[in-house]
């Protein structure tokens, strides 16, 4: 379940200095620094979407994992509006349901604890509903991807910004291979620091094979400013060349489906 907790908080001592913070896993802070405020609202849909699709759900909304997400009360406007635009409906949630920095378990002083303590919660907003049938066509290929002989274990999406959870949960895995998704988390990093490297020497950049034993993994970048990390997985070490084959193959496919679900923005 995803809820956005809209605030107020005239308690501007903040401990960090970008757009938005971890308070725990799956609570995040978005900054009511009135810079930051006024720079969020000064930007256009277009170019928030990115940030705030990093951490809404992909696919059908469950409640395994319960994300909140705390946003200043002046933006709630335009946050409203690119949930909107990204195909999420949401009904009235309760202020009450909010847990407390005990609950949390914060140590009581800590600027954290302050600060979350000091907060009056103005509105509370539960996602519902999100248009996934875009996304169910992803997901649809993923399984027929790995139900078939194309030596592919998995196929998965990664996030490719900060987010505290970067594995989406649109993903597939093949009957009988026991492939822990969350364990790759690693890999993403990784992938991202060579992306980063190579950017003055290599501009491009887009792909590469990581090789363990007997696994062998494919990790494609995907988007243009809207990025999205694709996996692909042989866990068994048998026929990489076929592996290679039908990754080539369902590329196309799948990129296509991610740009119509707006998950990546453009084919790079």
């Amino acid at each position: 379940m995803t809820t956005i907790a809209f605030y107020e908080n005239h308690q501007h001592k903040l401990w960090f200095t970008n757009e938005y913070a971890e308070l725990t896993l799956g609570k995040i802070i978005f900054s009511s620094d009135n810079k930051k405020v006024e720079d969020f609202n000064r930007k256009s849909v277009d170019e928030l979407k990115p940030l705030v699709r990093s951490f809404l759900p992909v696919g059908v909304l469950g409640s395994e994992n319960h994300t909140i997400l705390y946003v200043p009360f002046d933006m709630k406007d335009k946050f409203i509006k690119i949930l909107e635009y990204l195909g999420f409906k949401t009904k009235k949630g309760n202020a009450a349901d909010v847990p407390t920095s005990e609950k949390l378990g914060l140590v009581k002083g800590d600027v954290r604890s302050s600060f979350y303590d000091s907060m009056t919660i103005k509105d509370v907003h539960v996602l519902t509903e999100v248009n996934n049938m875009k996304n169910a066509e992803v997901q649809k290929l993923f399984d027929e991807i790995t139900s078939e002989d194309t030596n592919i274990d998995a196929v998965f999406l990664a996030r490719t910004g900060n987010s505290p959870q970067p594995i989406l949960p649109t993903k597939s895995v093949r009957d009988g291979i026991n492939i822990k998704v969350e364990n790759y988390k690693l890999q993403v990093q990784k992938f991202l620091e060579y992306v980063a490297r190579a950017k003055t020497v290599t501009p491009g950049f887009q792909d590469a094979y990581f090789r363990f034993t007997p696994a062998l993994i494919s990790i494609v970048l995907l988007g243009e400013n809207q990025k999205i990390l694709l996996f692909f997985v042989n866990a068994t070490g048998e026929d990489f060349a076929n592996f290679d084959f039908n990754r080539d193959q369902y590329l196309p496919k799948i990129k296509e489906l991610l740009i119509e679900a707006k998950m990546i923005d453009e084919i790079n």
